[in-house]
């Protein structure tokens, strides 16, 4: 239905969606919303997942269907809690999940990672799947260029309508 873009410049935050998507084409990420956007770019560039997330706790082992994985409980800012599933044999991040507080109650989100390549001499999930209470998102790269001058003028904050 057309360009989604969500922006996070480590002080705000804001998501612009297609107006046959919704009557409220653009709206400011809060609380744990922004924080969760903010801990997406982290896991993107993970040197500084430590500065980002407080309070781990653990790495117990689990299962993910056939895929023997271990899991770490970290704290995001704001007291949110995130679980990180990390694959026992590669040690690459499967899975993301995260929970935030609501006027409604406690709200999930998981992010399934897959599909990795080396970028730059870096691995990358080409794959990511958002799932939430109400839906799901598909994300498939087909092509990571690392360390590409990308022009600013998409990313400011659009205008409030």
């Amino acid at each position: 239905n057309g360009v989604t873009t969500t922006t996070v410049d480590g002080r705000a935050g804001w998501l612009a969606v297609p107006d046959a998507i919704t009557p409220i084409s653009w709206r400011a990420l809060n609380g744990a919303e922004f924080e969760g956007a903010k801990l997406d770019a982290v896991l993107q560039f993970p040197a500084q997942l430590n500065a980002a997330l407080t309070n781990w706790t653990g790495s117990v082992p689990a299962a993910m269907g056939d895929l023997d994985v271990h899991v770490i409980q970290w704290m995001m800012p704001g007291g949110y809690p995130v679980k990180l599933y990390f694959d026992d044999e590669t040690g690459l991040l499967v899975r993301q999940i995260r929970y935030t507080e609501s006027p409604v109650g406690r709200n999930t989100w998981q992010i399934d990672y897959s599909d990795y390549k080396e970028v730059g001499g870096v691995k990358m999930p080409m794959k990511w799947i958002f799932m939430w209470q109400s839906g799901k998102n598909l994300v498939e790269l087909t092509d990571v260029q690392p360390n590409v001058a990308i022009a600013a003028t998409p990313f400011p904050a659009p205008p409030k309508p």
